[in-house]
């Protein structure tokens, strides 16, 4: 079983960054082993995915506007390209996932605006 760990940031009010994130995870044929409740900075969900499925995981999370680091995205795009250059075989390759989720509130979100703007 392969094993990865995301982290990603989002401004989704808590609750809705809950609900759409464990229906892609459905969506996309996986199953939730574990769902910690959304606090005030972050979201934590672990959940499994097979290795077919993990392009169609990857594209849903860009729709759905969660903001993954550059590892995250270096991560994903390495399970993709396993998935494709993998020989046909009987036995599914499970691929296992922590996803940690900073959630940004709007006054947090708009002074990192204005330190990105004022530092150029």
């Amino acid at each position: 079983m392969l094993k990865i760990a995301l982290h990603a940031y989002s401004s989704m009010d808590q609750l809705e960054l809950q609900e759409r994130l464990v229906r892609l995870v459905v969506d996309c044929h996986g199953w939730i082993l574990e769902e910690q409740p959304p606090s005030l900075a972050a979201y934590h969900l672990r959940f499994e995915v097979g290795l077919t499925n993990i392009s169609d995981l990857y594209g849903a999370f860009q729709q759905s506007g969660l903001q993954l680091t550059p590892v995250a995205h270096r991560a994903l795009t390495e399970m993709c390209l396993c998935q494709k250059h993998l020989p046909v075989s009987n036995e599914a390759q499970i691929v296992s996932i922590d996803l940690h989720v900073g959630t940004l509130d709007e006054e947090r979100l708009h002074f990192r605006r204005f330190v990105r703007q004022n530092s150029v």
